[in-house]
């Protein structure tokens, strides 16, 4: 059995991690595969879900000298009623039909097809935690492996076709 005791945000700096337990310990942030990508119609969303990993990334480094580890779960598509009747959708604006109509559509489709199951999304986020080496980030998923795989390859390759500009800019 896992015992879970959160940081007191009445308390600040080292008093937290006493109050954590001082020792040792785990953080786990859930964002989302839109933690690093962001398509059209989801720009409120993902920005939440970027600023999420800024300060996750910062936070880790921060208490990792005390023994405790953060991990983003980035999931894509489970089975968790997203897409369903608890999403807030904004009203539909005929002139964006072009570059959301089809991410609109899917998320109107998706729920109960989602192919993540969340009890195997749970045990994995266990399984990482219990590991020596955990990652920082854990993808979860086909389709945000292989969506943050094509974002990060297409970052690269943008980087690399504007290097040699991006240098000059030296002193």
């Amino acid at each position: 059995m896992r015992v879970s005791k959160p940081l007191d945000q009445g308390r600040s700096g080292e008093d937290q991690v006493v109050a954590a337990g001082g020792e040792s310990g785990a953080i786990v942030q859930m964002s989302s595969m839109g933690g690093q990508q962001s398509p059209p119609g989801f720009g409120a969303s993902c920005s939440a879900k970027f600023a999420l990993e800024a300060m996750s990334e910062s936070l880790a480094a921060e208490v990792a000298p005390f023994g405790v580890k953060l991990l983003i779960v980035e999931p894509g598509a489970f089975r968790t009623e997203f897409g369903g009747s608890r999403l807030r959708r904004s009203r539909v604006i005929d002139a964006y039909r072009e570059s959301t109509g089809d991410i609109r559509d899917f998320v109107e489709r998706m729920d109960g097809s989602q192919p993540g199951d969340p009890a195997k999304a749970a045990a994995a986020i266990l399984k990482v935690l219990d590991s020596d080496d955990a990652p920082l980030r854990l993808a979860l998923g086909d389709d945000a492996v292989d969506g943050l795989r094509a974002t990060h390859e297409a970052r690269a390759a943008e980087l690399a076709a504007w290097e040699e500009l991006s240098r000059s800019t030296a002193l």
